[in-house]
């Protein structure tokens, strides 16, 4: 998406690599509202009737893996199944519950999230943990980032902030190199 504007309806989006860009989600400029969703990102071999390979914890095959890169006056808030999902949804969807972004284990692919603007709105857990997440030099996430590591470029202000009411708080938080 370069410009516009998009909603995207409730659920879970399936990000599987295909040849061309090197992006598997890509959003620059426009206002782009996603309330409910789930950005799974996969790489070119995954299978969605079996789940194959990402269903395999230790996957260690070598494939072709897309990145992330979210760059446009957002609001998104992250899969709520009880909400959005039919009532019966079985425990193997229930278990993303909170998830905004989920990148394959092995994917070391960087999401990167630039230019928010001062409407913009982020909600939800980002589960890459091999990856790099690269924030703005400003804006306000409610989330949680389980990633590999975190840039902050520039001199403004970023501020992570959760409380979904449920996360158990750590009294003490170090930096580990």
């Amino acid at each position: 998406l370069k410009g516009g504007r998009v909603e995207l309806m409730p659920g879970i989006y399936v990000l599987a690599y295909a040849p061309g860009p090197s992006y598997s989600l890509e959003i620059t400029g426009g206002d782009v509202l996603a309330r409910g969703v789930m950005f799974y990102n996969t790489g070119a071999d995954y299978d969605p009737i079996t789940g194959w390979p990402d269903a395999n914890v230790t996957t260690g095959q070598k494939t072709t893996l897309g990145r992330i890169r979210l760059d446009a006056t957002m609001a998104f808030s992250a899969l709520d199944t009880d909400a959005f999902l039919y009532p019966d949804a079985p425990p193997s969807i229930r278990a993303f519950n909170g998830l905004l972004i989920y990148q394959r284990r092995d994917n070391d692919a960087n999401v990167q999230f630039h230019g928010f603007g001062v409407d913009s709105n982020f909600r939800g857990t980002v589960y890459a943990p091999s990856a790099s997440a690269w924030l703005p030099a400003r804006g306000t996430f409610d989330s949680q980032f389980i990633v590999g590591s975190m840039r902050i470029p520039g001199h403004g202000n970023v501020a992570v902030e959760f409380d979904d009411g449920s996360a158990a708080r750590a009294p003490l938080v170090f930096l580990v190199e």
